[in-house]
């Protein structure tokens, strides 16, 4: 079993990466990676209690700005929350996860948020732009709009549900439940 997490841990399994081609997308890259880890290192608690250099670099690959983690149907896992009795990967995931660096990414991904509902108001959701000539000219342009928008309301719906009332409150007085349903709604 830790050989498996050790190989989930450094490679790329459902080689996600190439998808997602700038360096702030591989935490959603990586994320199904992520769940799967999450999981896997359960069954050996060993691993997330002693294993203090692992843990921080599974947290700075999988973890770093994402601590909300979706598992299946709608069940969402807090990091910080599921972790705190297993000292490495409290200690871990304690590192990444501050109030301050809460704040840097609700601000920063609320602002890609505000750039893509700008984005798709002035470019994609006007009557007759979405051409097929427009599309075949434009899809390396609009394909990173989607991945933007995709991460950005990814991003602020899963961490308004943190569990630690701090952290959530962050990422609720910054980033406004209207503005995340328009991106959601201009992306459908």
């Amino acid at each position: 079993m830790r050989a498996l997490v050790l190989i989930i841990k450094d490679g790329d399994i459902y080689d996600t990466a190439r998808n997602y081609v700038k360096p702030e997308h591989r935490s959603f890259a990586l994320s199904d990676q992520a769940s799967l880890l999450y999981v896997l290192m359960f069954f050996i608690p060993d691993f997330l209690r002693e294993e203090s250099a692992k843990m921080r670099e599974i947290v700075d690959k999988h973890f770093y700005d994402n601590w909300v983690v979706p598992m299946f149907l709608g069940y969402l896992v807090d990091l910080t929350f599921e972790w705190r009795l297993y000292e490495a990967a409290s200690k871990a995931i304690k590192n990444t996860v501050q109030p301050k660096s809460i704040t840097a990414y609700t601000e920063y991904y609320k602002e890609r948020a505000r750039v893509s509902v700008k984005a798709l108001n002035e470019k994609v959701l006007l009557e007759g732009y979405l051409t097929k000539t427009y599309v075949l000219k434009e899809l390396n342009n609009l394909m990173g709009l989607v991945r933007d928008t995709n991460t950005s309301c990814r991003w602020l719906m899963l961490h308004r549900l943190a569990r630690n009332p701090d952290h959530r409150q962050i990422v609720v007085a910054a980033a406004k439940i209207q503005n995340i349903l328009r991106l959601l709604i201009y992306t459908a």
